[in-house]
């Protein structure tokens, strides 16, 4: 009788599937469906908006420490750009300089402050005044150099490389000779291993490796993204599940790594930029790891609003991170040889144009 039942479950559940098949293939079951497509992603796009305008800095105040931070690190970076112009203008971004010392003396008032943001806004006002004092300008008028200073002698030798350095065109291209990344590029593949014992990779690799990929660019070198290196292969398969694209391959990896950009680093006109910077950095950790022969595939990172609940809480995820990206990686033995998909690319004239 119980298998009975459960055959005439299964027949009714084939029967219901084919009805639904019919349904859509009508006008108005298009109708319908187009509808629910449309639905379906305003509330996606909803979604990333909500998390967007709660965690960013579009709605904080400009005296949040939020807000102090990102403007000290956006203006910072427009110092530095200043400085490494070759035909230098003494005295340069003024304003600028006036507002980052404004607000420098307002972010240190908080507890726990970004000490890199907050140093590396120190040292760059101290060479650009350093700079102006060698072409004989004067602006201690503008800049409270005094505390600028007993700021800086806080800051310890290592703390932060910033300001200008030169670069010699002619040995770069040596290095780029020496290096073929043309090849380095069509070596690497998206590696998925479904049936194949993985090693695990040292914490000390893992830490090489995002000394290699933390060289991303991003935009106004905000370096707004963190990753998690999960070893805690239990929860390999739940992630497996809210991915939902990873079937059967993410529960055999070295390491899961969950790519995140934090949100409190942009405002409103950046709405695009989390994406993007987490992008290049994703992108820049697979090469990285290629060069240290780990194997990767990067996956998407969307999740529904109550999937990516549930990946915060087992990867511990901080609510102003917005997650972007996982990646599968695989530490394996040199005697394995693997399949992998060819994935064809579309002729170079098809991707680019000159206007």
């Amino acid at each position: 009788k119980t298998t009975l039942a459960f055959l005439l479950k299964l027949e009714m559940k084939k029967d219901l599937n084919m009805i639904k098949e019919i349904i859509k293939s009508t006008h108005l079951g298009r109708i319908i469906c187009y509808a629910k497509a449309k639905k379906n992603a305003k509330n996606l796009i909803a979604e990333y908006e909500k998390r967007f305008l709660n965690n960013s800095c579009a709605l904080k105040t400009n005296e949040s420490s939020e807000y102090l931070r990102l403007r000290i690190i956006v203006e910072s970076h427009v110092i530095e750009k200043g400085l490494s112009h070759n035909d230098y203008r003494p005295g340069f971004g003024k304003q600028n300089v006036i507002q980052l010392c404004e607000h420098l003396l307002r972010y240190v008032k908080y507890d726990n402050i970004d000490d890199f943001a907050f140093y590396n806004a120190v040292s760059l006002i101290v060479q650009y005044h350093v700079r102006n004092k060698e072409y004989g300008f004067d602006d201690c008028n503008y800049i409270p150099i005094e505390q600028i200073e007993n700021w800086y002698k806080n800051l310890r030798k290592n703390d932060c490389k910033c300001g200008v350095k030169s670069i010699n065109i002619s040995k770069v291209k040596q290095k780029v000779k020496e290096f073929d990344f043309e090849t380095f590029e069509h070596m690497r593949s998206s590696v998925r291993i479904f049936d194949l014992p993985c090693k695990s990779i040292d914490e000390k690799l893992l830490e090489e490796v995002i000394n290699i990929a933390k060289f991303a660019p991003s935009a106004c070198n905000r370096q707004a993204v963190r990753v998690r290196f999960v070893n805690e292969k239990s929860i390999y398969s739940e992630i497996e599940k809210l991915q939902r694209g990873s079937k059967g391959f993410l529960i055999n990896c070295s390491v899961v790594s969950v790519i995140t950009a934090d949100l409190s680093l942009y405002e409103t006109r950046e709405f695009k930029l989390p994406i993007f910077d987490a992008g290049l950095f994703t992108m820049n950790l697979c090469y990285a790891l290629e060069t240290k022969g780990i194997f990767s595939c990067i996956l998407n990172g969307y999740f529904s609003e109550k999937d990516d609940n549930k990946l915060r809480n087992l990867v511990k995820i901080g609510k102003t991170e917005e997650i972007v990206s996982i990646v599968a990686i695989y530490n394996l033995d040199e005697t394995q040889i693997v399949n992998v998909p060819i994935s064809p690319r579309r002729n170079a004239e098809e991707l680019y144009s000159i206007q």
